[in-house]
């Protein structure tokens, strides 16, 4: 689940996250199944469902990785919301810069009470890395806060049986 945000165009935060989640893609077993989710203030799917990890589809979500560029609001919830969605997803990896502003849900503690739920019986292990590199621009300083931003995510982690990283 790969954060597009604006935010993620400062300080190389969206680079780095491609950088990862590429990273990722090479080293996924060719019998294991995957998507990407991409979210902003909308969220968009690489595929209807889990793809299997042969190098034609590992080449073509690389693909479709390296064309990503920031765009406006972060959600979230609309982002796991999607990923919920799959019955088959058993693990959720999510590069994002934290805090989420758009959607049907932003506050940060109505976001793990829902992801609660809709895990209480699937078991859905969330790994998270937070790429917060560097400072927001001047005009943007008061919009963000790192401090909420890596609370919100090692939470999510946290309850979902995952492991957190921050990236600086």
């Amino acid at each position: 689940v790969l954060d597009v945000s604006r935010s993620m165009g400062w300080n190389e935060r969206l680079e780095t996250a491609k950088k990862e989640l590429l990273q990722v893609l090479d080293k996924l077993p060719a019998t294991t199944y995957f998507n990407i989710v991409v979210f902003s203030h909308r969220v968009w799917l690489w595929k209807g469902g889990l793809q299997k990890a042969d190098r034609k589809n590992v080449n073509n979500a690389r693909r479709w990785i390296r064309g990503q560029k920031p765009l406006l609001g972060t959600n979230t919830y609309g982002a796991l919301k999607a990923c919920f969605q799959d019955p088959d997803l058993d693990t959720i990896f999510l590069l994002s810069d934290g805090h989420p502003s758009e959607g049907r849900i932003t506050d940060p503690k109505l976001i793990l009470g829902a992801v609660r739920e809709w895990n209480r019986l699937r078991d859905v292990r969330i790994h998270g890395i937070a790429l917060l590199k560097g400072p927001a621009p001047a005009a943007y300083q008061s919009l963000e806060n790192q401090e909420r931003s890596l609370w919100f995510m090692r939470r999510l982690c946290e309850q979902n049986e995952g492991r957190f990283r921050e990236v600086k």
